[in-house]
């Protein structure tokens, strides 16, 4: 009887101790369950109504840059900022980065489509329809996808 005492009490000792762990990755692992599909349209309804509601404390190149980073990779927002600091008589990439348009005003979030997406290692690759048709990369940094490169159907875009 005391030996059964004692192996639940290990027992429950050993689960208490491990709870903690067992939550926090489950929380870690969580972000990264989330498909390059959903990120796609969280990120361009969130995008394309920050730049049609002006304010900012939301503003992707402002306020909101903590949540631009949560979707794109490092290496796109560098490509930006590269960007950024051009001459404006250079030829620096002059339209939406995300949008691959000067003219923003029409987007709307009602009309967001992405494509099945096609993931090859840590790659992945979808068809964005805004009207306008982009081809959007994400690669997956930190265990999440992030867009990494979007072009439009002639394959212009601030990456190569």
């Amino acid at each position: 009887m005391k030996l059964t005492k004692l192996a639940l009490s290990f027992a429950l000792l050993v689960m208490i101790c491990n709870a903690p762990v067992v939550a926090q990755h489950a929380t870690a692992l969580s972000p990264g369950l989330r498909s390059p599909e959903i990120v796609l349209k969280e990120f361009y309804k969130w995008y394309i109504d920050s730049i049609q509601h002006y304010k900012k404390a939301t503003n992707p190149y402002e306020g909101g840059k903590v949540r631009l980073k949560k979707y794109v990779s490092l290496r796109y927002l560098r490509a930006i900022d590269r960007n950024e600091k051009r001459p404006p008589e250079s030829d620096a990439f002059d339209a939406d980065y995300f949008l691959l348009n000067q003219d923003t005003s029409g987007y709307t979030t009602k009309n967001i489509a992405v494509s099945k997406v096609v993931i090859k290692g840590t790659t992945a690759t979808a068809v964005v329809t805004l009207p306008d048709v982009l081809m959007v990369s994400l690669v997956h940094e930190g265990g999440v996808w992030k867009i990494d490169k979007v072009k439009n159907d002639r394959g212009v875009g601030l990456v190569k």
